[in-house]
């Protein structure tokens, strides 16, 4: 079996330092050289980093930081990263380290991050010759703290570890483990007495302890910390290698003048997104049977399977947003079962990465050892950017979702993660280890309740063809007319069947639409996906329950690769269709991507309204909508009440042009005010037949002091679904333009493009026609720029 393997010795430790509010302020950072390791006493002095390759092109390298020895008055790093591509990208050696220093000096320590990483990659090489691999990181911090307090007070500290662990293949044990350890000290960093040590650890840590440093310490007196860092890993000769130590959500360790409680988490919450229940460190989730398809051109193949490896794989909170709990001490989480059911090469100019998709996972979230919430059918989508010279070699993205077991789950728990009662969550994939056919996968993972209802299934490609009928629950069914079980992408695999999933989302796809399409449904998309390198197959979709259908032969099904891809109208003339009752068969399908349903005409269009802004004019307010589709609209009543109201009041009347597929915009004023009052503005839509709908509202603070400034505000709500309203102030006579971005910077719409004078806006935003996700809004003037983040949610 052969392995495209980029990380294989891995260590990445981030520790952060604090005294909170303390009466001990550090004065100086010095970064040291280690002389020992773990033997005290030596007299040699290890390199800050040391890497090597014990062949002939590969000598060691020595690396130190550029201040050694003195004072650190800004950060420091340090790297050296070496890729050896042996035979093709299924055999890859790496060695790599890399360390970095923030500094604290002349006040209470409040952040001080160390942060480290080493790693090396051993693959099998043929008999006789030699790969071997080393990566060590060697170095010291020395703390002067200085009781600034006015009294004799004692010097206690508390260190914390969650660091994750995992080797594979043949090495001395002493050759392979990870030591951090704090002692007294002088001010020549001589090591004195020990106050705590991992020792020669090679395993999964997660501890607290604290104690006191120094007793009695007068005021004004200096005493000393010494921080020691060691990591180191060699291989052997001809055998596959993997050493990982991974402690980057932090060692934190905590200075003060009185015992640290052991759960106090000194500081050191790494942040959690506003939207988040729960962020989770992921370490060492196993990815098993190499036997996929092919990874493009590496000569590698993708894994089938991912999954937890008792003693090896962990998973802890590092922080938590919920009213449940007051610290995520206790807090696990594994996740088991999945298996590959899409894979889909990409390539773009030469530089090629995949994306895949694994379904059938389970993920179990405990406190202390008892299950609390329990997410099943989970399914977990990755991008994977291959290596140079293959691809471009970025870091690994992705999400996921997952349902949860009522059954399983506590009910306080199921009630907190499913805020929106979609009885689902979303997996945010914040960062996710850049490795490919690397065994253990690392990750940062959040937990959001989702505003959006999906479905999954996963099935077998039936051999030679046959019928898998999913109408009932996800309005889908497939007839392969031609299909190999045993045909998988770029290899022929007479081992294993060939996947495929069926993806019901209840939600709004959003999207650029094509030529002749003049809306979407926004009740229902799909997405497929497959391992299959070749099919044909032909696809009914059930209408059943999708509104404003009037006319079906006037229906197209619709494709695109994803969500930032444009629509495509699956051509009558190339894929023929065939309509029964509510049900469409689309023939002739060889490829799978998302699919929605769209309309040419004589199908219910709404009356889209796109914008609706309120703005003040001297000693009247003018209010402006537009619509980018109607029917049937009669009109637009204008209502308008101010704070002390309860009922609102019509105030004119607009007329609407009826039918329209084409951008309207309206305008009104309001010039019937009182001064220094604030008022609220809606519009109703009206049709023909009776029916309305009313917009969002609009505030306007009509006569009230000008701004002293430009300001451009957090958007409300926010996250939002569809609409939001922008608030924004310019104090004089300006040119603005408000431009909306998705979250790969392609510009999406521009909201505000004109003069406006010194005032208080407020602008509605539709995005129904977008997907949801993270949008950013930037303003710009000619004296002023700024830029917000907001959440659609669909």
């Amino acid at each position: 079996m052969k392995y495209l393997v980029q990380i294989l010795f891995y260590t990445m430790l981030a520790i952060n330092i604090l005294a909170q509010n303390s009466g001990f302020t550090v004065t100086s950072t010095k970064v040291l050289p280690n002389p020992n390791g773990s033997d005290p006493g030596s007299n040699s002095n290890y390199s800050n980093l040391f890497t090597s390759y014990l062949e002939p092109e590969n000598s060691g390298i020595y690396t130190n930081f550029a201040q050694v020895g003195a004072e650190i008055q800004n950060q420091e790093n340090i790297n050296d990263t070496r890729i050896e591509i042996i035979d093709n990208a299924a055999q890859i050696g790496v060695v790599s380290c890399w360390a970095e220093i923030n500094p604290s000096a002349g006040g209470p320590i409040n952040t001080n991050t160390v942060k480290f990483f080493a790693m090396y990659q051993d693959p099998v090489v043929q008999t006789g010759t030699s790969f071997n691999a080393q990566a060590r990181v060697s170095f010291r911090i020395l703390y002067q703290l200085q009781n600034t307090s006015g009294l004799a007070k004692d010097l206690n500290y508390l260190i914390k570890f969650n660091i994750g662990y995992n080797f594979q293949g043949n090495a001395a044990s002493g050759q392979r483990y990870y030591n951090v350890a704090l002692y007294q000290s002088d001010v020549n960093g001589t090591l004195g007495t020990n106050l705590y040590t991992t020792g020669q650890a090679t395993a999964n840590l997660q501890i607290r302890e604290n104690g006191t440093a120094y007793s009695n310490v007068p005021d004004g007196e200096t005493r000393y910390i010494i921080l020691e860092i060691w990591a180191y890993a060699a291989s052997e000769d001809n055998t596959f290698n993997f050493f990982k130590v991974d402690g980057s959500s932090g060692i934190s360790i905590g200075f003060d003048d009185e015992a640290i409680p052991l759960n106090d988490n000194l500081n050191n919450d790494p942040g959690i997104d506003n939207l988040a229940k729960m962020k989770f460190q992921l370490h060492n989730l196993l990815a098993s049977d190499a036997t996929g398809p092919a990874m493009g051109t590496t000569g590698a193949f993708a894994y089938n399977n991912m999954d937890w490896l008792n003693g090896t794989s962990l998973a802890y909170a590092v922080s938590e947003n919920t009213d449940l709990l007051n610290s995520v001490d206790g807090i696990t989480v594994d996740m088991t079962g999945f298996e590959l059911f899409d894979f889909e090469d990409v390539d773009i100019e030469g530089q090629q990465e995949d994306e895949r998709v694994y379904i059938n996972g389970t993920a179990n979230i405990y406190q202390d050892g008892v299950l609390k919430l329990q997410l099943e059918n989970c399914r977990i989508g990755l991008n994977v950017s291959y290596p140079a010279p293959y691809g471009p070699g970025f870091s690994t993205t992705g999400g996921g979702w997952g349902e949860i077991n009522t059954a399983n789950s506590d009910d306080a728990w199921e009630a907190e993660f499913d805020a929106n009662g979609t009885g689902q969550v979303d997996f945010v994939f914040n960062s996710m280890s850049s490795v490919i056919n690397n065994p253990f996968y690392d990750a940062v993972i959040s937990i959001v309740p989702t505003f959006v209802r999906e479905k999954i299934v996963g099935f077998d490609i039936p051999d030679g063809g046959g019928v898998l009928n999913y109408l009932a629950e996800y309005y889908v069914s497939f007839n392969f007319t031609n299909a190999s079980k045993s045909l998988i992408k770029g290899t022929q695999n007479l081992t294993a069947a060939s996947n495929g999933m069926a993806r019901l989302i209840e939600g709004n796809p959003g999207g650029d639409l094509p030529v002749g399409i003049e809306v979407i449904s926004p009740d229902r998309y799909w997405e497929f996906g497959t391992t299959a390198s070749s099919f044909t197959a032909n696809i009914t979709f059930d209408l059943t329950g999708v509104g404003g259908v009037s006319n079906i032969n006037n229906i197209r099904i619709l494709h695109r690769e994803d969500e930032n891809s444009s629509w495509s109208i699956l051509d009558p003339n190339t894929n023929t269709y065939s309509i029964n009752g509510n049900q469409i068969t689309v023939n002739g399908i060889t490829s799978f991507s998302q699919f929605g349903i769209g309309s040419t005409s004589q199908n219910a269009l709404p009356v889209e309204l796109t914008s609706f802004t309120a703005m003040q004019n001297e000693n009247s307010v003018i209010l402006n909508w537009s619509t980018a589709t109607e029917l049937n609209n009669y009109g637009f009543e204008i209502e308008r009440k101010n704070l002390n109201s309860e009922n609102w009041s019509v105030i004119s009347f607009v007329q609407g042009y009826g039918n329209s597929n084409s951008v309207k915009n309206y305008s009104y004023v309001d010039d019937s005010l009182v001064k220094s009052d604030k008022y609220l503005y809606r519009i109703k839509q009206i049709d023909f037949d009776g029916k309305y709908e009313y917009s969002n509202i609009v505030e306007i603070h009509f006569n009230e002091i000008l701004p002293g400034g430009y300001v451009l505000e957090q958007n409300y709500p926010n996250p939002f679904n569809p609409t939001t309203n922008i608030k924004f102030a310019v104090p004089e006579n300006s040119n603005v333009k408000i431009t909306i971005y998705n979250a790969v910077g392609k510009e999406v719409g521009v909201l505000v493009n004109g003069q406006y004078t010194p005032g208080y806006y407020n602008y509605s935003w539709d995005a129904s026609n977008l997907a949801s996700g993270v949008y950013f809004y930037e303003m710009i003037t000619d004296n002023f720029r700024q830029v917000q983040k907001m959440m659609l949610m669909k």
